[in-house]
């Protein structure tokens, strides 16, 4: 494993008091999205028979590369989000319809579910992104979470890069919220023309990303996304209650 040199862009941009919603001043800032979107379309470009995971097969007990469509992989991440749910006291209010309500948007708006799919970073975010002192880009780390997917997947914006997108169908009113859309809505359209332009190379008649970002499917595993995430925080958080009252305990019985 080489050693790369260079700062997490999310932390350098503070270092520098950028300017909000910058990373560096607006020269540095255009160069590291446009390096950003040239990365993402890299890439995208793989393309893979098979959407990537090693599964285990527990009544033939046997390995197998799947799913192989997308609508098995979103009904699997859906069962797994509604497993995680039943264990939680959300079962009986309305959030836990969320996974189902998404996972049906994808079934009818979703493309290509028979592939060819696309190699996806999951954790494609700002603080994964190592530069330097101008703001290039050096590397990019922590490949985890990244795995041939379905185009959904892959037609996501970076995140914590100031590129947030609003749900389809929400008109939020409040000031605060519309001066935030005002202001992003530039920086969307900025990226997606970069993300175009590097996205042109793909002759092969497959669909452009950049075409399907902040659409509907692409917002339908947004939010799947986000609840996963969700829940994995409140686990967390539950889990470290559940520590903190057991020490309690075993310090109250010293």
């Amino acid at each position: 494993m080489d050693y790369i040199h260079g700062s997490v862009a999310s932390e350098l941009r503070v270092q520098h008091c950028s300017a909000g919603g910058l990373f560096g001043t607006p020269e540095q800032d255009r160069k590291f999205r446009e390096q950003m979107a040239h990365f993402q379309a890299i890439i995208a470009s793989f393309r893979f028979s098979k959407i990537g995971g090693i599964f285990y097969n527990e009544d033939t007990d046997e390995f197998f590369v799947g799913p192989t469509s997308s609508a098995e992989y979103y009904d699997d991440l859906t069962c797994h989000l509604l497993e995680v749910v039943s264990k939680d006291h959300l079962l009986e209010s309305q959030p836990c319809m969320l996974p189902s309500i998404r996972n049906f948007l994808l079934r009818i708006y979703g493309e290509e579910n028979n592939g060819p799919f696309r190699l996806a970073s999951r954790d494609f975010r700002a603080h994964n992104v190592l530069v330097n002192k101008d703001f290039d880009i050096a590397g990019v780390i922590d490949f985890d979470g990244d795995m041939a997917a379905p185009l959904e997947v892959v037609a996501q914006y970076p995140l914590h890069c100031f590129l947030q997108v609003e749900p389809p169908g929400i008109v939020d009113t409040r000031p605060v919220v519309v001066e935030r859309v005002a202001h992003t809505l530039p920086k969307l359209q900025r990226y997606k023309m970069m993300l175009v332009k590097y996205d042109e190379g793909d002759k092969s008649g497959n669909i452009n990303v950049a075409d399907r970002l902040a659409v509907t499917p692409a917002s339908a595993y947004q939010g799947l996304a986000a609840y996963q995430q969700h829940q994995e925080l409140r686990q967390s958080t539950d889990n470290e209650i559940i520590c903190m009252i057991f020490v309690g305990d075993l310090i109250g019985e010293l």
